[in-house]
């Protein structure tokens, strides 16, 4: 197959693929993975190592935090930061598919476990950014804060005043 592809055999199939999916409006992506990691969510792992880093330690971090008692809900937060009793919870998010039911499950997650804020964190991608514009109405009411302005305010150990999103 790959001497095929090389000769440029097997390369139509590739381009009609692609026509295939414009026919019925979706793009075509071809991506390769370096091999060998066990963990699914390694690239989530990745977003959340690169938020830390972005927001610094002015905060107590825990991760992977139950939202609640219940045995019975597995719910959990990718992280819980917390300073004097205020609690923010953060989810990290690879690729912002379903903007309606990301931030719904986020907000619901936030409202059972009490917390005071919820920050969604976003992969910094060309094609989020894409669904974070398109999205911004839908968005803004339960996230309101800037990305700038979320981030500004976590860097600096202050609570901010809303619920936020920004993207590492």
């Amino acid at each position: 197959m790959v001497s095929r592809w090389e000769s440029g055999d097997g390369s139509r199939y590739v381009v009609h693929l692609a026509r295939w999916g414009a026919a019925v409006g979706l793009d075509v992506s071809i991506r390769t993975f370096v091999g060998g990691s066990p963990l699914r969510d390694a690239g989530q792992l990745r977003v959340l190592r690169r938020a830390r880093s972005a927001i610094g330690e002015r905060w107590t971090w825990r991760t992977e935090v139950p939202v609640s008692d219940d045995p019975r809900d597995r719910r959990a937060f990718d992280a819980v930061l917390s300073q004097g009793g205020f609690r923010i919870g953060l989810e990290v998010i690879t690729r912002l598919t379903d903007v309606q039911a990301q931030t719904r499950a986020a907000l619901l997650k936030q409202e059972a476990a009490g917390l005071d804020r919820m920050v969604l964190v976003l992969a910094l991608t060309r094609r989020n950014r894409m669904a974070l514009r398109s999205a911004s109405p839908t968005l803004q009411p339960g996230f309101p804060m800037t990305p700038r302005g979320i981030l500004a305010e976590l860097r600096a150990g202050r609570w901010p005043v809303a619920n936020g999103i920004f993207l590492v």
